[in-house]
């Protein structure tokens, strides 16, 4: 569907309490002025159309007379307004209908470019039930200045992909029911407080600010938690152990990888590179039998690769490039489909890999015997399994000839006729190219 909201049916029925038209084509006022007699509206879906645009300063809004109201008759508990795709038709003010709400729970104003637009903490003020709030990629500035006030329903906040800049406010962290909170991609500065996850918090998500401070292990309460991105701040210390998502990467982590983090149950993912983690890998990362992601290239381990990691049968993505490691690597399992770019880096370490090596070896080369050894020990093709699953096709193609022979008469008149017109191609064949005696050339056909 396509067309102006503003001239649509819609506006004329005020009897509504739901309006729905997100994933169309339509042209929506921003204001929302066209729905202002609309007493009873309650909730208003509009996200992912085609044009999100601002006519709250046109005359001919002013000029028609549904919409003299300066102040809306309904109150809103959810409102989506959010684009798909980034909306620049909006230009730095929020509609002013909403300092009018009270009873918002759910707003959700993403991808609307608000420019010079600071975060609107009267929103909240405004609206004490308010349980989500998304302003994800709005352009909004300024210092991130929310209230000092308890909110006791919100648990979802998202103002991610902005330009906010200041500290974190300490408070934020005592929400009682925040459950998701993600302000990456702006410029937020200053340190984490000791303990800042609550103990009901399932993901924070915190990457691409300047955050810096010291991270230790002992800060973190909450036993929900299963994703906490921390990459590309300033940050060090020693990582978490109790994430079944775990991304610090581009940080200035400089310990050893603490062993504890293996046993995390469920953990799928795990992202430690680029800082300057030392030691070893620790082996007991064979319990992440859940993981499908393990990167730990660019740092400063040394040792050699565990085989017991080769038990990891979900993993998908592996790096350890860029670090000291030495040995060999594994060439059994799901670690014979990871190519050279995974090991590249690691002089001491030796990789039979389907890709050339990345730089000079220093290990010896290997001799040809133990080439043809490692060859057969890890191939791609298991041959025992190739001969055995040869052996049943064959078989059932043949059982599947009986069977049409057996069912359908006239097909299987046609393979005697085509067997005996073989056999006596083959018998003239030999009679008339080989020394056969005379008295074997004769042949008698018998039906």
């Amino acid at each position: 569907l396509s067309g102006n909201i503003f001239r649509s049916p819609l506006t004329t029925i005020f009897s509504l309490e739901t309006i729905d038209i997100s994933q169309n084509r339509f042209q929506i006022s921003f204001s929302l002025s066209p729905f202002f007699n609309h007493s009873r509206l309650k909730i208003f879906y509009g996200s992912s159309n085609q044009e999100i645009y601002e006519d709250e300063h046109r005359d001919d809004v002013r000029q028609q007379g549904t919409f003299l109201l300066h102040q809306p008759l309904f109150q809103l508990t959810d409102l989506k307004l959010g684009s798909s795709q980034r909306n620049d038709n909006i230009d730095g003010v929020f509609p002013k209908f909403l300092y009018h709400q009270h009873d918002l729970v759910q707003v959700d104003i993403s991808n609307i470019k608000l420019k010079g637009a600071g975060f609107p903490s009267w929103l909240l003020i405004n609206n004490t039930n308010l349980r989500g709030l998304t302003l994800l990629n709005c352009s909004l500035s300024g210092s991130f200045p929310l209230p000092v006030q308890n909110w006791p329903t919100l648990y979802f906040l998202d103002a991610s992909n902005n330009d906010l800049s200041g500290k974190i406010p300490r408070w934020i962290w005592n929400l009682p029911e925040l459950l998701i909170l993600d302000l990456s991609k702006n410029n937020l500065s200053g340190s984490l407080p000791s303990g800042f996850i609550t103990s009901r918090m399932i993901e924070v998500y915190l990457s691409r600010n300047q955050l810096e401070g010291t991270i230790t292990k002992n800060e973190y309460p909450s036993y929900s938690l299963s994703v906490l991105d921390l990459s590309h701040n300033h940050l060090s210390g020693k990582p978490l152990n109790s994430l079944s998502g775990f991304d610090f990467s581009n940080n200035n982590f400089s310990s050893e990888i603490p062993p504890q983090i293996s046993y995390k149950d469920g953990m799928q993912f795990l992202n430690l590179s680029n800082n300057k983690l030392k030691g070893s890998i620790p082996s007991s990362f064979s319990r992440l039998l859940q993981i499908e992601s393990l990167d730990l290239s660019q740092n400063n381990l040394s040792g050699t690769i565990p085989s017991e990691l080769s038990s990891l049968t979900f993993l998908g993505s592996f790096s350890v490039a860029y670090n000291n490691l030495s040995g060999k690597c594994p060439q059994v399992a799901q670690f014979a489909t990871f190519n050279n770019s995974s090991y590249q880096g690691n002089p001491y370490l030796c990789c039979t890999s389907p890709l050339p090596p990345s730089g000079p070896s220093l290990m010896p080369p290997a001799s040809h015997d133990g080439d043809r050894d490692d060859d057969d020990g890890g191939s791609f093709i298991d041959m025992e399994s190739f001969y055995a699953s040869s052996g049943v096709s064959f078989v059932m193609v043949l059982l599947t000839i009986a069977s049409v022979l057996y069912i359908n008469p006239y097909w299987r008149r046609v393979w005697f006729y085509y067997v005996r017109i073989t056999i006596t191609s083959c018998y003239y064949f030999v009679v008339d190219h080989l020394p056969v005696p005379v008295k074997y050339k004769v042949l008698e056909l018998r039906v």
